[in-house]
């Protein structure tokens, strides 16, 4: 997984994330959590998108 980019929309951050098996996702955050806490979303999320592209 990888953070492509960071861009704030309603004052909320959206994630462009590319996946481990090179999908692009967005995923949408929040300035409440804490790097560990961001950084462990994310890779759930991305996680979570290629085991859904693997059942397809």
């Amino acid at each position: 997984m990888k953070v492509l980019r960071k861009v704030y929309k309603d004052d909320e951050p959206i994630y462009h994330v590319k996946t481990d098996k090179g999908s692009v996702i967005r995923i949408k955050g929040s300035d409440d959590l804490t790097e560990a806490e961001t950084e462990s979303l994310l890779t759930l999320v991305s996680q979570d998108i290629d085991k859904m592209k693997n059942k397809l």
